[in-house]
């Protein structure tokens, strides 16, 4: 509280303004795990997950450690040490405030840091320093980082008796094991992906336009946390080496404070019949108007009775049913 209280009224940047906005997220309450991870609750980019409460697998969402989390959050947006914008802000406009070198604290992939601290650098002509926030644990929790072992499909394969066509699809899924073309496989196309920097081939920031061209991503799947630390490397030259090490020390430093949840690899199936579940809806509307202060806290019982009458219980059914059987 003490830190977000001084990049809110003192000068960190030294430019004579206190300008800085003490930390933040996004829409629908997304992308600030710094905050909701304080009261144990597996989150994954701003999604509640399932994990164990009171020894049973329960919906992150409706548990006693989000009502607390969302009754501390009020209160910082209350102080103001949370963007006040947060909830109207979408990908864009977060990645710019944090881009200008605006924010103190924030949530992001740490292996990605890179980009952002070349960014800033950009914008201010200043290399920043950007560091893991340890987990902390708030009164009465054990506060984490979801880790994420189980990822989606990364590409699908239409059922066909064409000879030819099934031994193309075999030399695909072979390279796409083959951890020799890894590195070749990120840094995509010279010229498009990637581009020549004291000869090594280092990719360029993400474009939307440009990354979806990318055949594969095997980092984004089946990468260890030695993979990544390779690829990193791998992306190191004269200029950006400030950039890659942080990188590189923030992926390894954030694996103190990360833990699978107990819910990894759920199928969505669970839901089928009950959409808004998966799409939060209730969540994201209840947990808005609590955090900006509109609902009292009190309101959380409110939605979680909401929730299970309207599918949470035979969603839970599903959930725990699944459980029981990976679990043996």
């Amino acid at each position: 509280m003490e830190v977000l209280r001084a990049f809110k009224n003192d000068d960190p940047n030294g430019n004579g303004i206190a300008d800085e906005i003490p930390t933040g997220g996004r829409a629908e309450a997304r992308w600030m795990n710094q905050l909701f991870g304080m009261y144990g609750l597996a989150m994954w980019e701003g999604y509640p997950q399932w994990d164990i409460y009171d020894g049973e697998l329960t919906y992150a969402g409706v548990t006693q450690n989000m009502r607390d989390a969302l009754e501390w959050i009020a209160a910082l947006y209350a102080e103001g040490l949370l963007d006040p914008e947060t909830l109207l802000n979408d990908k864009a406009a977060w990645d710019g405030k944090i881009n200008s070198d605006k924010v103190g604290i924030w949530e992001h992939i740490p292996q990605e840091c890179y980009n952002t601290a070349e960014t800033i650098k950009d914008a201010t002509g200043t290399e920043p320093e950007i560091a893991i926030l340890p987990a902390i644990s708030a009164p009465g929790y054990e506060g984490f980082y979801t880790a994420r072992r189980i990822n989606g499909i990364q590409f699908a394969v239409a059922n066909t008796d064409d000879e030819q066509k099934i031994q193309n699809i075999m030399k695909v899924l072979n390279a796409y094991a083959d951890t020799e073309l890894w590195n070749t496989m990120y840094t995509g196309v010279e010229g498009m992906h990637s581009e020549m920097t004291d000869g090594v081939l280092s990719r360029k920031p993400d474009d939307k336009a440009t990354m979806q061209k990318l055949v594969l991503e095997p980092w984004n799947g089946i990468a260890t946390v030695d993979f990544q630390v390779q690829l990193l490397e791998s992306q190191k030259n004269s200029e950006r080496d400030w950039a890659i090490s942080q990188a590189i020390n923030n992926l390894q430093e954030s694996q103190k404070y990360v833990r699978p949840m107990a819910g990894d690899g759920i199928p969505s199936s669970i839901y089928a019949d009950y959409p808004d579940i998966n799409n939060r809806t209730l969540f994201v509307e209840y947990a808005t108007k609590i955090i900006t202060g509109e609902y009292s806290i009190d309101k959380f019982d409110e939605f979680v009775e909401k929730w299970y009458a309207t599918g949470g219980e035979e969603v839970t059914k599903l959930a725990r049913e699944w459980y029981a059987s990976v679990a043996k």
